[in-house]
């Protein structure tokens, strides 16, 4: 954990704050807000079976968005009488607690279709599989005074490539207490909040196959007699490519997702409130890697006088493609909490 000189707010005005009690939790969130934060939670968690840890703490009386602000790394407390929506949004991947006796929207973001968003980080990206080595040179074959060259020898296989890695599941929608009091619109759109799944991460592309080895060259054929007519050793086939590695499968969109908790002043309130919850999206697949080449063929030895000279040898054999992997499926839908007070 960094010390609390190292952490930078987010907000104008904003103090990190370390709670290391369950009095530091009642004092910065509330005796009702932490017991809404706490019925949020997941299984029979609490908030302070993780203590100690920071938050970013932000106590004033307007809070103005005019930008697309994005929340990571520390939870967010904001306790304010009236949060302004001017040209901007929120996109939280932390807990995040706002209370509120007034939330205005004075204009929506020209980037973001909403006011607020909590999401849970996309997993992880699998990594991508090894190339395969490229297979071994085949051995030349032997020269000779009197005979014929011997033949090369084949180059080597060339090795798989490995198989890509799989591509991690989606983050939980973290806890969300939004207590927004009144909601004031200046123009038709309504106030807009969403919950989405963290989205799984894609597979990773499989290796590529090794290339085949190079065939051996064939020998040579030498004699000092002019009867003599030996020919050249002919040159060995190249090896046969790797295959591709398997692609790798991607990630699950998250499944445990926290409850967002919205409550707003009244019922009235509620026709000025839009909700929308979003799965968080499976991983697509990671490709599979892609054929090693068949190695060249070595060349053809020497023959002596009329004798004839050796064969090159044939190209090797491509490996094969390797398999796609299976792309991840969607998550549940984060559940979503919106009442009057």
């Amino acid at each position: 954990m960094k010390d609390q000189h190292e952490l930078t707010p987010r907000n104008r005005g904003g103090q990190i704050v370390q709670l290391s009690t369950e009095q530091d939790c009642i004092k910065y969130l509330g005796q009702d807000g932490l017991e809404k934060i706490n019925s949020n939670m997941p299984g029979k968690q609490k908030v302070q079976d993780f203590l100690p840890f920071f938050i970013e703490y932000l106590d004033t009386d307007v809070v103005t968005i005019n930008t697309d602000v994005v929340y990571s790394g520390l939870p967010q407390v904001i306790k304010c009488d009236t949060i302004v929506f001017d040209g901007g949004s929120i996109t939280s991947y932390v807990q995040l607690t706002i209370n509120a006796s007034t939330t205005e929207l004075k204009s929506p973001s020209s980037k973001n279709m909403y006011q607020i968003l909590v999401a849970g980080a996309s997993g992880p990206v699998g990594k991508n599989g090894q190339s395969g080595a490229t297979g071994a040179t085949g051995k030349n074959g032997q020269s000779h005074s009197g005979s014929s060259g011997d033949p090369g020898q084949p180059g080597g296989i060339g090795s798989n490539g490995t198989p890509g890695g799989l591509g991690q599941n989606g983050a939980s929608t973290p806890v969300a207490t939004l207590s927004l009091g009144s909601i004031q619109l200046d123009g038709t759109d309504l106030f807009t909040v969403f919950a989405q799944g963290g989205a799984g991460g894609a597979g990773g592309a499989g290796g590529t196959g090794g290339t085949g080895g190079t065939g051996g060259n064939g020998g040579n054929a030498s004699s000092t007699d002019c009867s003599q007519y030996n020919n050249g050793g002919d040159g060995g086939d190249g090896g046969t490519g790797g295959n591709g590695g398997q692609g790798g499968n991607g990630g699950n969109g998250s499944t445990s997702n926290a409850t967002m908790k919205i409550t707003v002043a009244t019922k009235a309130d509620m026709d000025n409130l839009s909700t929308s919850a979003i799965a968080g999206s499976g991983g697509a697949l990671g490709p599979g890697g892609a054929q090693g080449s068949g190695g060249s063929g070595g060349s053809g030895g020497s023959g002596t006088k009329h004798g004839y000279y050796g064969s090159n040898g044939s190209s090797g054999q491509n490996g094969s493609q390797g398999g796609n992997g299976t792309a991840g499926s969607n998550g549940s839908v984060p559940p979503i909490s919106a009442n009057p007070a």
